[in-house]
């Protein structure tokens, strides 16, 4: 290859994997100050004064993350779009309040998961936008009351991982 890439295989996995997130943090791309990340994780992302990352939670089996790999052959470009899903139960007026919000802005989103494995979405040269949402009261009783939103990225690289210690921090 003539390109400054290593390429080292993969090997092959057990069958222990499971899909899925368990949960997102998610702050305004302004409030974050720096992103420090080495070659395969990121290990330091410090905030400005007190402000920090917000827990979104929602039910298993309703959010995840999917990122595109997008290439053009002629033009020698690659660039990813990651989009985080998430669904959120029950429609009130708290809830639409801060989707209105997450609408409106650029954020960094940090998700869990199932593996307890943090990914880092969106960052302040490739931050993530609200891109698509929609809420429904359902027609059936068993139909979900709730909202839908998808957060994007397009960046030149898939998301990276999180130290575990950033979160607990």
């Amino acid at each position: 290859m003539a390109c400054s890439k290593t390429l080292a295989g993969i090997g092959f996995e057990c069958k222990d994997a499971v899909g899925g997130i368990v949960e997102a943090y998610i702050a305004d791309i302004n409030d974050v100050t720096t992103i420090t990340e080495t070659a395969d994780k990121v290990t330091t992302i410090t905030m400005a004064g007190t402000k920090k990352y917000h827990t979104y939670k929602f039910r298993k089996q309703t959010g995840s993350v999917n990122s595109t790999i997008n290439t053009d052959v002629n033009a020698g470009t690659t660039w990813y779009q990651t989009d985080v899903v998430l669904q959120f139960t029950k429609m009130e007026t708290s809830k639409r309040v801060e989707i209105s919000a997450l609408a409106t802005g650029q954020v960094s989103i940090i998700v869990k998961d199932s593996m307890g494995k943090y990914w880092l979405v969106g960052t302040k040269e490739s931050p993530a936008e609200l891109t698509a949402g929609s809420t429904a009261t359902g027609t059936a009783l068993g139909d979900l009351n709730g909202y839908n939103i998808t957060l994007s990225e397009m960046g030149a690289e898939l998301p990276m991982e999180v130290d575990s210690t950033i979160i607990a921090g």
